[in-house]
């Protein structure tokens, strides 16, 4: 149905090569929407995605991991200046590193691994690669692994979400 509508098919999965970035903002803002408002959706998403990832947070590690969140944007030099939101945003790994020199969070961070260097390192740690740009677009999970699913679905609807709330 896709191909026959002219549509974009993205499949994710280890082996594919489109990837969502999921520390990405977006590029249009409505005026009523502040730069705090969306860096603050943006660390409430990635802080549930990583919850998933890790099976879950204790309320230390959920403490850690939001200042870790902001740590990784203002790594990049972004800010809750919107004109800041056009650097390049960071990646997993980034988010790790700082996790592993920070005091506590080391349990955390060595959880994390597996999606950063370990069996599932490309999927979740590299810049997003495509853009919504028709009408139509299909995005499969079918062959994420039954463990990374939940993950992947996380992943699809927050970008969705953010397509359909900002652009």
């Amino acid at each position: 149905l896709c191909e026959a509508v002219g549509g974009s098919y993205l499949p994710l999965s280890l082996s594919s090569k489109e990837r969502i970035n999921p520390f990405d903002l977006p590029k249009r803002v409505p005026e009523d929407e502040s730069g705090e408002d969306v860096l603050r959706h943006a660390v409430v998403m990635i802080k549930g995605l990583v919850s998933l990832m890790v099976e879950g947070l204790s309320p230390e590690e959920d403490a850690i991991l939001d200042k870790a969140v902001y740590e990784s944007y203002a790594l990049k030099v972004i800010t809750t200046d919107l004109e800041s939101h056009k650097n390049p945003p960071p990646l997993m790994s980034d988010l790790q590193n700082i996790l592993t020199n920070m005091t506590g969070a080391e349990n955390l961070a060595r959880r994390l691994g597996k999606y950063v260097e370990g069996t599932f390192a490309g999927l979740f740690n590299k810049p997003t690669n495509f853009d919504i740009d028709k009408k139509f677009t299909v995005f499969s999970i079918r062959d994420l692994e039954d463990q990374l699913r939940p993950i992947g679905m996380y992943l699809v609807l927050n970008y969705i979400w953010n397509k359909v709330r900002f652009d």
